[in-house]
């Protein structure tokens, strides 16, 4: 219904729902997609969908991807929302080091 509805609307949330529902399914470059279309089209609270992207990437490996929309929600989120996006922030440095260390080991 919502992929539907929204050629007929520039209503961010309906993008935002359906980033939501794609992050349940983990289909992760849709989230991102929804995501930004979410974003560009205008929300209330644009940390929700970039929530959303930041762990999509988060997810496809994309670290620095990941860091960047998490760097931005600190700058425009509460304290709650700097405090979410930090802990974010440093997990996914911690996956990428995981990961370089891991191709490291098997070159």
């Amino acid at each position: 219904v919502i992929g539907r509805l929204q050629p007929f609307t520039d209503d961010g949330e309906y993008y935002l729902q359906a980033a939501q529902i794609y992050n349940e399914t983990g289909t992760w470059t849709k989230v991102i997609r929804n995501s930004n279309k979410a974003l560009d089209a205008g929300l209330k609270n644009p940390v929700d969908a970039l929530m959303l992207a930041g762990t999509a990437y988060s997810e496809m490996n994309q670290y620095d991807d990941a860091i960047r929309v998490f760097n931005r929600i600190r700058s425009i989120g509460d304290a709650d929302d700097r405090r979410n996006a930090d802990s974010w922030i440093s997990f996914v440095r911690e996956m990428r080091q995981l990961r370089r260390a891991s191709i490291a080991a098997n070159q």
